[in-house]
């Protein structure tokens, strides 16, 4: 594990050195599957683009390069995002990001809730090339529910509630390096006026290097609040 935010009460990485702090000085945590986590509201989400609340930070080891990786968290996300008539909102509701647009292409990764309530996971090396899949369970609705996406060296994988929910097989591993990229939990910046915000709670959220297997999924899916 090289990250851990369990988002008691501020946005502290309990392993590793990326710490989180909000956007524009509005943290907001609550109650979450263990404690308390980040927690985004409505009233927020339709505020413009340089008003909303998020978290970024640092983002030193959180680069994958052709390696694989985990990440894995609790979200109680209420329901699904319609694209704004403002047209802010694109619909999706973004777990975790590390992902920037810019002249060219610039390597990235993002994990979020698509605009019809199920998964996304979503990798581009430098080049362009990306790489995404799109989970089948909804994950939005009352409760909590455990994601995760890895990728290995041949597959991306969305796991929800410790069951593997969807999968793409690969053949070409990309070079994820977006070292001059920061981590933002909680929103993504598609373009500078289309941010994809979460509605809801974000809770335990980790980033490893290693593609954890569907056994160590599930077994933090059970462990629930005692993991």
């Amino acid at each position: 594990i090289v990250s851990w935010w369990p988002g008691e009460n501020n946005g502290s990485d309990i392993v590793g050195p990326n710490h989180v702090s909000a956007h524009n000085g509005n943290s907001v945590f609550g109650p979450a599957k263990i404690g308390s986590g980040f927690n985004f509201i409505e009233s927020q989400s339709q505020a413009p683009p340089d008003q909303e609340s998020d978290f970024s930070g640092a983002a030193t080891g959180l680069d994958p390069g052709t390696g694989p990786f985990t990440i894995e968290a609790w979200i109680n996300v209420p329901e699904p995002r319609a694209v704004a008539d403002s047209g802010w909102e694109t619909g999706y509701q973004t777990i975790i990001s590390k992902y920037r647009l810019a002249p060219g292409f610039t390597s990235t990764y993002f994990f979020a809730v698509h605009p019809d309530g199920t998964l996304e996971f979503y990798i581009r090396a430098a080049n362009g090339v990306a790489q995404f899949v799109y989970g089948n369970q909804p994950v939005t609705g009352p409760g909590f529910h455990h994601v995760a996406a890895v990728r290995t060296v041949s597959s991306l994988l969305l796991y929800v509630d410790g069951t593997l929910d969807a999968s793409l097989d690969v053949d070409d591993v990309l070079d994820v390096n977006a070292d001059n990229v920061a981590v933002t939990i909680g929103n993504r910046y598609a373009a500078p006026y289309h941010p994809e915000r979460l509605i809801g709670t974000i809770d335990e959220l980790a980033y490893y290097h290693s593609d954890l297997s569907a056994s160590e999924i599930a077994a933090i899916h059970a462990a629930g609040i005692k993991g």
